[in-house]
C-alpha cells in the first residue's frame, strides 16, 4: 500500500466540484486513473474520436473493448449515443467501461439490461467507484491529488481558517 494517500472526503469533494463543461479535466482524470489497472489502455478522445475516449489494445484483433468518460447527468442517453456511434463508425464493441463523476451505478440496470440484450457488457464506473479505489496504486493517487488540486484547493485558498 502507498505511504501517501488521499481522502475519500477530498476527492468526493473534487468529483463534487465537476461541471459539464469539464469533460477535458475528467477525460485526462479518469484516464490516468484507469491506467493502473489497465496498461493497454489507448486514450482517443477529443474531437472526432468515433465514440471512442479511450480502448484497450488488442495485439490480435480489433479492440473489443471502449472507454467513455462524461460528465453529463443523463448517463443513459450517452451511454446509447455512444454504442451507436461506435456501430455507425465500423466498431463492434463487446464491452463498454463507462466513467462518470456521478452517482449512478444504482439507476444503472436498465440500461446494462438492454446493452446485454445486443451483446454489450456494461462495466460503470461511477462516483462511488473512484473514491473507493483512489489509493489502490501511486498512479491513482496522483490523479485524484491532481484534480483535487485544481478543484479543491482554490476555494480552500479562499476559505477562512
Amino acid at each position: 500500500m502507498n505511504t501517501i494517500s488521499i481522502t475519500a472526503e477530498r476527492l468526493g469533494a473534487a468529483l463534487d466540484l465537476i461541471k459539464p463543461t469539464d469533460g477535458a479535466l475528467w477525460e485526462t482524470f479518469a484516464n490516468s486513473f484507469l491506467s493502473s489497472e489497465f496498461p493497454q489502455l489507448r486514450p482517443v478522445g477529443g474531437m472526432h474520436d468515433a465514440g471512442r475516449d479511450a480502448f484497450l489494445y488488442e495485439p490480435d484483433a480489433e479492440p473489443g473493448v471502449y472507454v467513455q468518460h462524461s460528465t453529463q447527468e443523463t448517463f443513459e442517453t450517452k451511454i446509447r449515443d455512444t454504442l451507436n456511434t461506435l456501430q455507425t463508425s465500423g466498431f463492434q464493441p463487446k464491452h463498454l467501461i463507462y466513467c462518470s463523476p456521478h452517482d449512478i451505478i444504482k439507476k444503472a440496470d436498465n440500461i446494462k439490461r438492454e446493452l446485454r440484450q445486443k451483446g454489450v457488457s456494461l462495466d460503470l464506473r461511477d462516483r462511488t467507484y473512484f473514491v473507493t479505489f483512489r489509493n489502490e496504486s501511486a498512479g491513482r493517487v496522483t490523479a485524484a491529488e491532481e484534480l483535487s488540486k485544481k478543484l479543491v484547493d482554490p476555494i480552500l485558498k479562499g476559505a477562512a481558517v
